[in-house]
């Protein structure tokens, strides 16, 4: 058996050695794929959510209760004793439960912004990694090239067509290439210490992995609507009915009519004259009278906010949409750009193209090492186009909301398989649609 085909055996028995890993398992594992201030936040998250499940919801009618004692010039001959009520204002109970419930509902759906950033995370690092893996294969071969080539011009420093100009050329391209394979095999390194794993463990399976021509169609083909049901257009409608509940409850605090309710009772003794205990009982309330607000600047505050979140929701909705449709317009001009490339590489890679280089009468073989040299930089460039579509798509994804919707997808496959069973996701409690929607932020 010769050298090569030994190499070449060796090669073969290490790449079906190497367990591949599924990108579907990936981005349904369980296992974080977090720095410590995510982890921190998600902790944190969960803390104040578990915090409002445990409290009490129910807000009490009465504010303050007080037990009042009076004696008379500390001769302890005369005593008054008063239990005082104070009410909340009309309304203000039912304002507090709906805070509560906002507060718990919000707290809830940030959980899920927490998780779907995690996903993110996932996706770009299976995006960079199965790219830089590529990147690493198509710069070694271009390497091997401008090697060759290098070899082959020093074999031929005596002939007359020699160039000292071209030697020094692909001796600097290999030093460069030497320098971004360095680079690459550190960008996989990092990408691999994110994902927790050793050295050379991560390699994902790549079989149905999506293709640049496979995200045009649908980007072409499908429509990502923006509606109530988008996660982060969600989030900006629950900071709007928060902020509505905190100003419903302040404005309610100024429908306080009683101030007070008091009951009492008076003990008199008069020792030396009529020898008499006196017993008196009494009642009293405290009645209110609006001369001047003095929460109306608290009140404003809270009315200023609730204006602005509700500017900041259509607001939110309108640069979705607008993000949305760049992308839309940017892949499509990568598209074209890579069907060039694939049409210039298809016709450079015909057998029928190398025949007839090989049949021109004196062709060097630093001429075919050329012809090698230009598919795999078209190559090269073909991949970088994938990539850039590949990022943008992951983008589209996560502001249309479909990247962390239930039943969760692998939408980096051709196939988009369900990625894992369905989870409990955090929903709000109150679905609505987009009208309803419209209708509740205008009011």
């Amino acid at each position: 058996m010769s050298r090569i085909a030994l190499l070449l055996t060796l090669l073969t028995t290490i790449v079906v050695a190497q367990k591949t890993t599924s990108v579907s398992s990936f981005l349904s594992s369980d296992k974080e794929l977090i720095n410590v201030k995510d982890a921190r936040s998600l902790e944190i998250q969960n803390e104040k959510v578990d915090f409002l499940e445990s409290s009490s919801s129910n807000t009490p009618f009465i504010k303050n209760v007080e037990l009042r004692y009076k004696a008379d010039d500390f001769t302890f001959e005369e005593h008054l004793f008063k239990l005082r009520v104070s009410p909340k204002a009309w309304g203000q109970t039912s304002s507090g439960n709906d805070l509560y419930k906002s507060s718990l509902e919000f707290q809830k759906d940030k959980i899920n912004l927490i998780n779907n950033s995690i996903l993110r995370k996932k996706y770009k690092l299976v995006a960079k990694m199965v790219h830089y893996k590529r990147a690493l294969e198509l710069d070694s071969n271009l390497l091997l090239i401008y090697k060759d080539k290098v070899t082959i011009q020093k074999q031929s420093m005596g002939d007359i067509n020699f160039d000292i100009d071209d030697l020094i050329r692909d001796e600097d391209y290999i030093t460069t290439i030497q320098l971004r394979l360095i680079d690459i095999n550190k960008q996989i390194r990092d990408l691999e210490k994110k994902a927790g794993v050793k050295p050379g463990e991560l390699i994902f399976d790549t079989k149905d992995y999506i293709s640049a021509s496979a995200i045009n169609e649908i980007l072409t083909t499908q429509k990502f609507d923006i509606d109530s049901t988008n996660l982060y257009l969600r989030n900006s409608y629950l900071k709007y009915e928060l902020a509505k509940s905190k100003y419903k409850l302040e404005t309610s605090a100024t429908n306080k009519i009683v101030s007070y309710v008091d009951f009492g009772y008076k003990y008199d003794r008069y020792p030396g004259r009529t020898h008499v205990v006196e017993n008196d009982f009494m009642a009293g309330i405290g009645i209110n009278i609006p001369i001047a607000n003095s929460k109306r600047l608290s009140i404003n505050n809270r009315k200023i906010t609730l204006l602005k979140e509700k500017s900041d929701y259509f607001d939110h909705k309108r640069l979705l949409e607008e993000k949305i449709s760049d992308i839309t317009k940017d892949v499509a001009i990568y598209n074209s750009q890579l069907s060039m490339l694939l049409q210039r590489k298809k016709e450079v890679a015909k057998e029928e193209y190398f025949k007839n280089m090989i049949n021109i009468s004196g062709i060097s073989p630093l001429k075919l090492l050329n012809i090698k040299e230009s598919i795999v930089k078209t190559d090269k460039k073909i991949k970088d186009i994938s990539f850039e579509m590949t990022k943008m798509y992951i983008e589209l994804l996560d502001l249309s909301g479909s990247m962390s919707a239930n039943p969760l997808k692998n939408y980096l496959s051709s196939k988009q398989e369900v990625a894992s069973v369905e989870k409990k996701d955090v929903e709000p409690t109150k679905v609505v649609s987009d009208k309803e929607t419209t209708e509740t932020v205008v009011e």
